[in-house]
């Protein structure tokens, strides 16, 4: 995000930042009459949102937060009063949200994004994906498993724990290899995937239409390399061109999902087919514009600003009419 604002400032854009301790939903006002729909959000600055004022917006990821607060009215409970004000404030922040979207890069209402229906949607758009089981208990799973003693990939179903320690922050391992018949009778409801036998993995940064794509070669020393992303250093990295008809299935999913950006990872294994793997609306780009040498972070500061300049037009040729 600071080099994507540091690319629109160079093109002179009027582009603003908004953090996400920067709003508050009780500063939230919203109009709805025969003429107008109208949403405004006052930041800690005092300044005012206007999203009508608006030519495009960028999502990053983070969403407002609900605040607990104790409120009192004779005849209900605490909880009863929460429970309510807690469904008050998801429609009033959805409502908000898909206001944003309608011009968005990126889409706030998708956020997180369900990677079970990632999946079933991949499937549809005629992508291969790892076979998928969520059990709760050994002898289910070992019913759809040949070999007790074989490994199969284990991961969360939707978000990773984040670990602090002292002021580094960093992610624990994404993905093990488990053997089935090692489980315990009985656990949490948890995901597992067969594993399978890659020639390389693949990032593909996705622009509204455009692939941006780079793949990931082990080394030697990294043949039972479970996840990359726990050995970045080890890899060797270069630009990659997907298949046409890849990139038609993948755009096919990214509207199904109205997402009009987000990362992709894939999955080339060693007869050349192609599987997905997961998308993140909001993924990393950094790493992916340096290595495959893309500018991606000017790339899409250029789309930003041609939005901002049609939508300036657009105000300008209304006002002289």
């Amino acid at each position: 995000a600071n080099d994507v604002m540091d690319w629109l400032r160079s093109y002179g854009s009027k582009a603003k930042r908004i953090n996400l301790e920067e709003e508050d939903y009780r500063k939230l006002s919203v109009t709805i009459n025969d003429v107008i729909t109208d949403v405004q959000l006052q930041l800690k600055d005092g300044s005012v949102l206007k999203l009508q004022e608006v030519s495009v917006f960028f999502f990053r990821g983070g969403l407002l937060k609900e605040h607990a607060e104790n409120y009192v009215q004779e005849g209900l409970s605490q909880r009863l009063i929460r429970t309510h004000l807690s469904y008050e404030f998801k429609t009033l922040t959805q409502f908000f949200y898909s206001e944003i979207s309608k011009k968005c890069l990126g889409n706030p209402t998708c956020y997180p994004l369900n990677k079970l229906q990632q999946l079933k949607t991949a499937v549809a758009c005629g992508l291969h994906v790892p076979s998928t089981l969520v059990r709760n208990n050994r002898k289910d799973l070992l019913e759809h498993v040949d070999d007790p003693n074989s490994f199969l990939i284990t991961k969360s179903i939707q978000e990773n724990v984040l670990i602090q320690d002292s002021d580094i922050h960093h992610f624990d391992l994404k993905v093990h290899l488990i053997q089935p018949g090692t489980l315990p009778e009985r656990f949490f409801p948890s995901l597992f995937q067969n594993q399978i036998k890659r020639e390389k993995e693949i990032r593909t940064f996705y622009l509204d239409g455009k692939f941006y794509s780079l793949a990931m070669l082990k080394c030697d020393a990294e043949k039972e390399m479970v996840d990359y992303r726990t050995s970045i250093h080890k890899l060797r990295y270069g630009s990659y061109k997907l298949p046409l008809e890849i990139e038609g299935k993948l755009t096919q999913f990214m509207n199904k999902l109205n997402l009009n950006t987000g990362s992709i990872d894939l999955i080339r294994d060693e007869n050349g087919d192609y599987y997905f793997l997961e998308v993140n609306p909001t993924g990393q780009i950094g790493w992916v514009s340096d290595l495959g040498h893309y500018f991606l972070e000017e790339k899409i500061a250029q789309y930003l600003l041609q939005k901002e300049l049609k939508f300036d037009a657009y105000v300008q040729q209304a006002v002289t009419r």
